[in-house]
């Protein structure tokens, strides 16, 4: 039996290869113009990849015979974001996973949760 596809933006990151996380962590600032133009340009084959994971839409093929450029899909972005967290410095990523940890704290806090039980589950 096949092994599932993944579904998550964590679980997705993982099954890309290195180069493919390079070139989408570089999009993170770019506009979805920009980003979908640069997308386009990759080869078949990772554009297949991205499609198959619902990270783009699929460019049709124009009249012309010339293939539109795809379109970003949610999900694309939030793995191009997670792709651009990898190439932070170390010291970047545990402060940002610290403040990610502190706002889920202050969310728990505000909505009755016992933070005691957070601390037990996370450990």
């Amino acid at each position: 039996m096949a092994a599932a596809s993944p579904r998550t933006a964590s679980e997705i990151l993982d099954a890309l290869d290195n180069d493919t996380r390079a070139v989408l962590g570089l999009l993170n600032t770019a506009d979805d113009t920009l980003a979908e133009l640069t997308l386009s340009a990759l080869p078949f084959g990772q554009r297949a990849l991205l499609a198959t994971y619902d990270l783009i839409t699929p460019a049709e093929i124009e009249i012309d015979n010339q293939p539109r450029r795809v379109s970003l899909t949610p999900l694309g972005r939030e793995v191009i974001a997670l792709c651009a967290a990898e190439q932070l410095p170390e010291d970047v990523r545990q402060a940002l996973a610290a403040l990610e940890d502190a706002r889920v704290r202050r969310d728990a806090l505000a909505s009755g949760v016992d933070i005691d039980l957070l601390e037990t589950k996370s450990q």
